[in-house]
């Protein structure tokens, strides 16, 4: 079966631009509508921590950036590893200055640059008058890097508890449902370029640890390559490193084919895949290297790394 039936073509406009739908809709189960207080809660952790894509209706409240001089938008932030920070909550209150504990972090990534993108600017944090009401539509992962919002002590099992986040990272579309005008992003989205010396700093010698960065780089060899059990067009790799295994998942807007009997991805051609011919399957010879953001998932009180989604391969 192939899983490029399961989106929309794309085209391919120049070197570093897709147009075109990303995923469908019934991939986020977008029947079950979240809010960023129920997803954040303890009491809701073990559902939150089975989740994958999902869709959360609230606030956006805060863009990182600075309030221009009229006070009444923002100058747009890119972080030093290359994304748009924005944060959404349940109401539509006045947040607080500095970290804010009720928000939910929402990362657009430099690798899959949602077209629209730049509205954002109209969000000014100390204005509840500019936030927006909106569904975020995107990869749901829990992180443990410090300074951010929403972040808390979670009960994990088996007398454990965590210091982390949830987030959406990456969103892959955002749509406006205040009925104040058209406050759309994406899902068509151009890929980029990024300061990837800074974005990368997870190694295998740290990635099963907890630290300060959530972008990692990780080497192996490629063991097992599936479609991944949500339906969702993504495919699920089994890295080797050393005596480990690790899952890295490569999402389906980078797919042009999924070969599930010789266990082959072929790629668009981006060249965030050129350096392997665009093509990838299982090898006992070569290895790869992968770069892509951390996840940590949950089972029975531990805690342990997934590279999800994979950025690049080379």
């Amino acid at each position: 079966m192939f899983f490029a039936v399961l989106f929309a073509l794309f085209s391919q406009t120049a070197p570093s631009q897709i147009t075109g739908h990303a995923r469908p809709a019934a991939a986020y189960h977008a029947d079950h509508v979240l809010d960023p207080a129920t997803l954040m809660s303890q009491e809701n952790f073990t559902k939150s921590a089975r989740r994958g894509y999902v869709v959360v209706e609230g606030y956006i409240d805060y863009v990182a950036g600075t309030i221009s001089d009229a006070s009444n938008s923002t100058r747009v932030k890119t972080e030093a590893d290359g994304d748009y920070h924005f944060e959404m909550q349940s109401t539509n209150t006045p947040r607080p200055g500095g970290e804010s504990p009720n928000g939910l972090v929402c990362e657009i990534d430099p690798p899959w640059q949602l077209k629209n993108w730049s509205v954002l600017s109209q969000i000014n944090r100390k204005n509840p008058s500019t936030y927006r009401k909106v569904r975020v539509y995107g990869w749901l992962r829990f992180g443990t890097e410090l300074g951010h919002s929403g972040t808390r002590v979670y009960q994990i099992g088996n007398g454990k508890a965590v210091t982390g986040h949830w987030e959406i990272h990456p969103v892959e579309r955002i749509d406006s449902v205040d009925g104040r005008g058209s406050f759309d992003i994406g899902p068509s989205a151009r890929v980029a370029s990024w300061p990837s010396a800074q974005r990368y700093k997870v190694t295998n010698d740290n990635f099963a640890k907890a630290g300060p960065s959530n972008y990692a780089k990780v080497v192996g060899k490629v063991r097992r390559i599936v479609g991944s059990a949500d339906k969702s067009g993504d495919v699920d790799v089994w890295l080797g490193v050393k005596k480990r295994q690790y899952v890295a998942t490569i999402p389906q807007y980078y797919i042009a084919s999924f070969d599930p009997s010789t266990q082959t991805v072929e790629f668009v051609h981006l060249s965030n895949f050129a350096a392997i011919n665009y093509s990838l399957a299982p090898s006992d010879t070569k290895t790869r290297t992968l770069y892509g953001l951390r996840n940590w998932k949950f089972r029975l009180g531990i805690a342990f790394p997934a590279l999800q989604p994979v950025e690049v391969i080379r």
